[in-house]
């Protein structure tokens, strides 16, 4: 079976970010439904990834700054299938020093036990 989940992203920068697949491993659409997506300062985006059956699947997402075209930050989703692992399923990284990134990720969601969520915060 396949393992699907939500990644949310949560812009509270005072600029709109795109997101950018450098990196996809056993992801059905290789990151398509998440890559290139703009998320305007102060909104969010929720955005469906799924790992192929039989396997964990990996993200590599870089944020880049609508104003500055830098990359703020990274987010690597090492296990779309157990993201609440901790460290050994995300590690975020932020590129500048006024930003702050932060990932936390859930085995299910409310009303579905099989949809993994991804919650992912850059300030």
């Amino acid at each position: 079976m396949s393992s699907p989940a939500n990644v949310t992203i949560k812009n509270r920068t005072n600029q709109s970010i795109t997101t950018k697949v450098t990196r996809d491993s056993w992801v059905e659409g290789d990151g398509s439904s998440i890559d290139g997506k703009v998320i305007p300062r102060g909104e969010h985006g929720v955005f469906k990834v799924v790992a192929k059956t039989g396997h964990h699947g990996e993200l590599d997402i870089d944020f880049i700054g609508g104003d500055s075209g830098n990359v703020l930050g990274t987010l690597e989703i090492l296990s779309i299938k157990d993201p609440q692992e901790g460290v050994k399923s995300l590690a975020v990284n932020a590129n500048q020093s006024e930003i702050d990134v932060s990932a936390m990720g859930y085995r299910s969601s409310p009303n579905d036990d099989e949809l993994r969520r991804i919650n992912f915060l850059i300030v």
